[in-house]
């Protein structure tokens, strides 16, 4: 692993590095103590390498995504939508926008 160090002594590591070392970490046979040691790093730097692995992760399995914020006005386009459908078995198709007694469907079904 290419190393380099800054003007205090700190060995500098890429992101990359980083990466392949918190995998090598993932996939076992080593207690954090010993990685720390093996790569000369404190506990909590190790903890900053493991989240910065998790982030990196999770951006790789989420893609490109963007929250969606759903406004008043789109609530009230779901309002129009059924909250039901129920399609009988001879095609006929019925859409329930609101809550409706069972008694009802039963005597409108049969």
């Amino acid at each position: 692993m290419d190393q380099n160090k800054n003007k205090t002594g700190r060995t500098m590591r890429t992101n990359e590095q980083i990466y392949e070392a918190i995998e090598e970490f993932e996939q076992g046979g080593i207690s954090i103590p010993e990685f720390c040691e093996l790569y000369g790093i404190s506990n909590s730097c190790f903890y900053e390498w493991q989240k910065k692995y998790k982030m990196r992760n999770q951006e790789q399995t989420t893609g490109n995504m963007q929250p969606i914020i759903i406004t008043d006005d789109v609530l009230k386009l779901t309002e129009r939508l059924p909250i039901a459908e129920l399609e009988l078995p001879d095609g006929r198709l019925f859409r329930i926008f609101q809550q409706a007694d069972p008694a009802f469907l039963k005597a409108f079904i049969n």
